[in-house]
């Protein structure tokens, strides 16, 4: 088909035409906009993954403390009763 039929067929059929026009360049639109939205969710899943393991890792270091604290506090009692000649009295 060549050009002089293309636009015969267009001013023939304008609304047909303006439609068509409008189908082709919104559906490449929402190509283009598709894919870009698998990007982004692709970038949040990981940022997610990301984030649980954070949060594995601050509530995990919360406990580490706890637990760090609790041997700071057993070594304080054992070096306190630890038998030494000049308290051995004491003992």
């Amino acid at each position: 088909m060549n050009f002089s039929a293309l636009m015969s067929v267009v001013r023939r059929f304008p609304l047909g035409a303006v439609c068509t026009l409008l189908t082709i360049i919104l559906s490449i639109s929402a190509w283009v906009l598709r894919g870009q939205i698998v990007e982004l969710d692709t970038v949040r899943r990981e940022r997610e993954k990301e984030g649980e393991a954070m949060l594995e890792l601050l509530v995990g270091g919360s406990t580490q403390r706890q637990e760090l604290a609790f041997v700071k506090e057993v070594a304080k009692r054992i070096d306190e009763n630890i038998v030494v000649e000049d308290n051995l009295a004491e003992n």
